[in-house]
């Protein structure tokens, strides 16, 4: 009797013990399913957020009339996501979202038009506190020069050179050697011609270079003036006063840009 017991016994331990391998090999196996079927559902998501991402850009390609790839490139990168071009080719490839597409099409058909000439005619004048020999005859620079009397104690003003240079419009840097007793040079830079309200407005940067030897090359300069400027078309304006440290005179540079027709 005490071995049927024992024996019965044995067996509900035996069918206990299956059981429960079993409902921990089933517990497992659910495990495995929930993280396949999460992992699924995470790559169907990303696929499907990609395939949104990607239907909102387009690969367009447009033909440049008078501008370069590389100008278009420097001012509007910004607005696309990929710019290709080919090498000496006017046509330009863009991969742009569709938000950007309208800005981007407004500013490439505002920067890609005739380049204009500018002439700028460079007057430089030496402001004395003593009284020098000279007339200036120009009425319009005479003009300019008596509003500077207001601002500037200075006794006399001469003439000291007049300059020509003429840049078009996009060009990244351009120098002119002034005809001055002083051994000046003038350099532009990014020249863009812009319309403000009915007028036409020239934008750009400068810099007056005094060299200490004839040859007007390297770095064997002083820079005397140098600004970022915004002036009308055909309009004198004062472009800076620097003092030559000699006899207590001072140089003074007037410019005026008229853009050639």
């Amino acid at each position: 009797m005490s071995n049927l017991k024992s024996s019965v016994f044995a067996e509900k331990s035996i069918v206990k013990s299956f059981f429960k391998g079993k409902m921990v090999l089933m517990l497992f196996i659910f495990l495995l399913l929930s993280v396949a079927n999460l992992t699924l559902a995470a790559e169907n998501s990303s696929e499907a957020g990609n395939s949104g991402k990607s239907s909102n850009f387009i690969t367009k390609t447009y033909e440049l009339k008078y501008i370069a790839p590389i100008e278009v490139k420097n001012v509007l990168s910004p607005y696309v996501t990929r710019f290709s071009h080919s090498y000496n080719s006017r046509f330009i490839t863009v991969v742009i979202s569709k938000e950007n597409i309208q800005k981007f099409e407004s500013l490439l058909k505002k920067i890609d038009r005739p380049r204009k000439n500018v002439l700028f005619k460079i007057y430089t004048v030496i402001g004395s506190r003593k009284k020098l020999k000279g007339n200036i005859n120009n009425p319009e620079l005479k003009n300019v020069v008596k509003q500077l009397s207001s601002l500037f104690s200075f006794k006399s003003y001469v003439l000291d050179s007049v300059s020509f240079i003429s840049v078009k419009e996009g060009t990244r840097l351009a120098k002119v050697k002034l005809s001055s007793s002083y051994n000046l040079a003038l350099v532009i830079r990014e020249l863009v011609v812009n319309s403000v309200e009915g007028k036409r407005v020239i934008n750009f940067g400068f810099h007056l270079l005094r060299y200490k030897g004839i040859a007007l090359e390297g770095k064997n300069y002083e820079k005397l003036i140098s600004s970022v400027t915004s002036v009308n078309n055909d309009k004198y304006f004062v472009a800076g006063v620097s003092s030559l440290e000699e006899d207590g005179s001072s140089l003074i540079l007037i410019i005026k840009p008229t853009i050639k027709k």
